[in-house]
């Protein structure tokens, strides 16, 4: 604030002199406010207020020869005030227009030092200039860059943070942008530079790469109204261009990402308030559900208790199966369905681990009473007591059936102690 303060009296001060003094008067009081403005411009910390302030002193310097050639005897005592005020309002406009020009020959050759260095980024020449006449005249020196989806760095405080542009966005690649003025989208953008105009602010965010989200849906009711928890794992992404090279494909230097532009306009406008990502979690959702109400607990888990891994992979293509048929109208691939985890209630688990046992003991008893059954009918032709052996096998495994003793059973089936005619089973 000083150096500013410092400045003006010296303006002022060199003003005076330049229209008030004698012979010398013009020269010796332009050359103090050039001075002043050398001074302010040389000893200022930040690059661009120092060029912006030098281009300032070279606007002072032709003013000042302007004026002194539009006065026909230079160091004539008797130029009258009126008419140096004259001379330099002149050369004060004629100065304007050549440093403007020189401002713009700076910017164009500095705008081309930016593609050279900047060529991957996909600036254009015209953006380069609109970049660089911005920060050269302070107007725009805000900046955002979009990285992994989000909004990860800026230095914005002013319009660009509150109402939008104008300011410069900088997309990595992997990321779309949607951007919107006065309530209309005004431009879709992929990697790169973007500058934007006055309230120009983002509408919507797209994280092109592949997602994966980890839900845990609970109180999934089977057919046999049993109460779940099921972690389930969703892959997804934004729909990808078939044809890459196609007009209105978005993609990065190395072709990589492509997304449509119609695809990214359909996530926003097609789905729901949870966004595009919202569809990728909730449609897999409500066809787990709807899934599993047609299967009971023991479709699910083996008779060890396990999971049954057939039928859940059986779930897990029909989920896809019905995702597949709406999601890519709406801008969004759920690439499969991945059941991770299914978790009955605690007070269930004892009792239907007991059940399982009881179910794997009765059907032991029912293999061995069917294959005492077969021994039989092959021997009732050679035997005249069949209908006795019959008999007495049946008794048999219903005393089996009652047993709880484990090890192994000999069984005769016939009246002779032959070995042909025992049978050894393992219970």
């Amino acid at each position: 604030m000083l150096r500013f303060i410092a400045l003006i009296i010296a303006a002022v001060i060199g003003l005076a002199i330049a229209i008030f003094a004698d012979a010398y008067g013009l020269l010796l009081g332009m050359g103090i406010v050039l001075l002043a403005t050398l001074i302010y411009a040389f000893t200022d910390k930040d690059d661009i207020d120092r060029g912006r302030w030098l281009f300032i002193s070279f606007f002072v310097l032709l003013t000042a020869v302007i004026a002194q050639l539009l006065l026909y005897l230079p160091l004539q005592a008797e130029t009258l005030p009126a008419t140096r005020l004259w001379a330099l309002g002149i050369g004060a406009v004629v100065s304007f227009a050549v440093t403007l020009v020189f401002f713009f020959l700076t910017i164009y050759m500095a705008g081309i030092q930016i593609l050279l260095t900047h060529r991957d980024e996909g600036i254009s020449i015209s953006d380069a200039i609109r970049s660089m006449t911005a920060v050269m005249l302070g107007t725009n020196q805000e900046w955002l860059v979009i990285s992994e989806g989000k909004r990860a760095r800026t230095n914005a405080k002013g319009l660009l943070k509150k109402l939008g542009g104008p300011g410069k966005v900088i997309i990595d690649p992997g990321n779309a942008v949607v951007f919107q003025r006065g309530g209309k989208i005004s431009k879709i953008a992929g990697p790169g530079v973007v500058l934007t105009k006055k309230a120009e602010v983002i509408r919507e965010i797209f994280d092109l790469r592949n997602q994966f989200v980890l839900k845990t849906v609970e109180d999934v009711i089977t057919a046999d109204q049993i109460p779940l928890t099921i972690v389930m794992g969703i892959p997804y992404r934004i729909e990808r261009a078939k044809n890459p090279d196609a007009p209105g494909v978005l993609k990065d230097n190395k072709g990589g990402f492509p997304v449509e532009e119609k695809t990214l306009l359909t996530a926003i406008y097609e789905n729901t308030a949870g966004k595009w990502s919202g569809l990728a979690s909730g449609a897999p959702t409500v066809q787990l559900r709807d899934q599993i109400m047609t299967r009971t607990l023991n479709d699910l888990f083996t008779h060890s208790g396990d999971p049954n891994t057939r039928e859940i992979k059986a779930i897990e293509e029909a989920i896809k199966a019905a995702v597949d048929k709406f999601a890519g109208n709406k801008g969004v691939e759920i690439m499969g369905a991945d059941i991770r985890e299914i978790h009955m209630p605690k007070e269930m688990e004892a009792a239907y681990t007991q059940s399982r046992a009881e179910e794997r003991k009765n059907q032991a008893a029912a293999d061995l009473l069917q294959q005492v059954l077969e021994t039989v009918a092959q021997r009732a032709d050679q035997s005249g007591h069949a209908e006795l052996e019959l008999a007495m096998a049946k008794s048999f495994i219903d005393v089996l059936k009652l047993s709880d003793a484990s090890g192994t059973k000999f069984i005769s089936v016939g009246t002779s102690p032959n070995i042909e005619n025992t049978l050894s089973v393992e219970k």
